[in-house]
């Protein structure tokens, strides 16, 4: 491998347009092996000053002006949040294991020497030596992709609490009345009533007058009551004992005797666009849960000035 590696970098060296690209790999390389050789452990995560001067002429590009400080320090932690997860798929062994990225790291090597013989086995060690996944902005994102999809993937639900969460229990309610009209005296329509529970409902009630919605409702929500009936008579409907008669009670029409039947619970399945959205919250709470734990098992730098650390 070290061979290959020589013969590489004299190779660039007559090469003027693919010299000083390798250089700054190799000196990339380099500064992480230092890097790694004096602290223990994982990598730290480093914020130049260079990172974030081009952080903020990006948004001065996008927004037409330089970022306050709070909009710019999101940048920060966002490209912090980048190299996590960049460090960590790395730390895994996804560039390893991901057929797309040891296709791409194979070719950049051939690229810079089209005559190697060297093996794909051999290209690929010499690829992760230059560091080179970290360097090519294709590779850097899937290696993003890959682990951030891994961690949100872990959110799916397999319990049903999603499925559960995007459905809702509802009653429904069933009941008969006869209507007596706005301007019936409660007092008079006892004799109605005592009929009534006497199972003479086929009978003419004294007072009792044509309801134009019918004398029977099957399946309301207690929404629906309230828009049609009204508050008082939902209530006296959800809360009374079902088969037998009762009141008069007062509805947006006027009085009824009302007999509720027993209420049905049904679930009401709130839609796959529901589900979609809760497992998308959930997946990003994971996320947020896997970024708030690399960042306690790895040191973050931010240059400023000097490098000094952030206790994030």
């Amino acid at each position: 491998m070290l061979a290959q590696l020589a013969r590489l970098v004299r190779m660039l060296l007559r090469e003027p347009l693919l010299h000083f690209g390798l250089l700054g790999m190799l000196l990339y390389a380099a500064s992480a092996l230092v890097q790694i050789q004096r602290l223990p452990g994982t990598q730290p995560i480093r914020i130049s000053q260079a990172d974030i001067e081009q952080l903020t002429a990006q948004w001065r590009r996008d927004a037409g002006r330089a970022p306050t400080s709070a909009e710019l320090e999101g940048r920060i932690q966002g490209l912090i949040d980048q190299r996590l997860l960049l460090q960590e798929a790395l730390r895994r062994g996804l560039d390893r294991s991901d057929g797309v990225v040891r296709q791409r790291l194979i070719r950049n090597m051939r690229f810079i020497d089209p005559q190697t013989t060297a093996t794909d086995a051999e290209l690929l060690r010499m690829a992760r030596a230059l560091n080179m996944a970290a360097s090519d902005p294709v590779v850097r994102g899937r290696l993003i992709q890959r682990l951030q999809h891994r961690i949100e993937s872990a959110a799916s639900a397999t319990d049903g609490t999603i499925l559960a969460a995007a459905t809702e229990a509802q009653w429904r309610y069933s009941f008969e009345h006869r209507y007596f009209g706005s301007g019936a005296r409660p007092a008079n329509l006892q004799p109605a009533l005592t009929m009534l529970e006497a199972g003479q409902g086929t009978a003419q009630l004294p007072g009792a007058q044509p309801f134009a919605l019918g004398r029977t409702f099957a399946g309301q929500s207690a929404a629906q009551l309230n828009r049609r009936f009204g508050s008082t008579f939902r209530a006296a409907v959800q809360a009374a004992e079902p088969g037998h008669w009762f009141g008069p009670v007062l509805s947006n029409y006027g009085w009824h005797l009302v007999r509720a039947l027993p209420p049905q619970r049904v679930v009401i399945d709130r839609g796959p666009r529901r589900r979609q959205e809760l497992q998308a919250a959930r997946e990003r709470a994971y996320l947020a849960q896997a970024m708030q734990a690399l960042r306690a098992e790895y040191r973050i730098v931010v240059e400023a000035g000097e490098l000094t650390e952030l206790s994030l």
